[in-house]
């Protein structure tokens, strides 16, 4: 409906897990995770990288004559040593389109992973999504809708920074800080062709069959 944003704009080959949490994790996950938190982990280099693989590179695509859905994506792996450490990245790019209602969306995903030390690793995560959507909102036709459209948009950007330290101490076993920031702009327009019983006049008999009226509507999300 109009204006109800989700979390729903990753995309499903990046995932490698999801976790549950339900009740209370406000003590891991701030204020927002007091009823629960729902967690996607995205793929790592190493998912990829088997045993001393140095590079890895794979190509989807997906087709479904239903919806005339076309999807391609590609991913790329690498590890690399240093003086100064070890380096792994990934790299994960995914293109969709699909017709039953007019979808374009493609996401990118970016992880460096820099083992400092044998203890130390730092690890860099940039994180993209967009998506457009068209529709013809046929369900909502009736004897006083007679066109229905809606075009939807929205943009998610994240960045993160994350430090993994394997202590070994009384104190810890390990010990993982983590910095997030993440940005979701959203905007949903919708336009309806309606008749209108609002504008009767008693003077023009014609205006009781109703009139036609343009409605727009124009939500935005941050």
């Amino acid at each position: 409906g109009p204006s109800s944003y989700g979390k729903d704009a990753f995309e499903l080959d990046d995932v490698k897990a999801v976790e549950l949490i339900r009740g209370p994790a406000s003590v891991l996950y701030g204020a927002d995770a007091m009823g629960g938190a729902v967690l996607l982990r995205s793929k790592d280099a190493a998912d990829y990288l088997q045993g001393t693989d140095r590079h890895f590179v794979g190509f989807r695509s997906a087709g479904d004559s239903a919806n005339d859905q076309t999807k391609f994506g590609l991913t790329y792996a690498t590890r690399a040593h240093s003086r100064v450490g070890e380096f792994d990245t990934v790299i994960q790019v995914t293109q969709r389109e699909f017709s039953e209602r007019d979808v374009n969306g493609d996401g990118t995903l970016i992880k460096t992973r820099w083992a400092i030390h044998p203890a130390h690793s730092l690890q860099l995560t940039l994180d993209r999504r967009d998506e457009d959507v068209s529709s013809q909102l046929l369900t909502e036709l009736s004897t006083s809708v007679q066109q229905s459209l809606a075009d939807d948009s929205s943009t998610r950007n994240r960045i993160s920074l994350r430090h993994e330290w394997s202590a070994d101490t009384r104190l810890a076993d390990s010990i993982q800080t983590q910095i997030d920031h993440q940005q979701h702009d959203g905007r949903q327009v919708s336009y309806q062709l309606r008749t209108s019983y609002a504008f009767v006049n008693p003077r023009n008999p014609a205006s009781f069959r109703g009139t036609h009226v343009h409605r727009n509507s124009d939500f935005g999300f941050n």
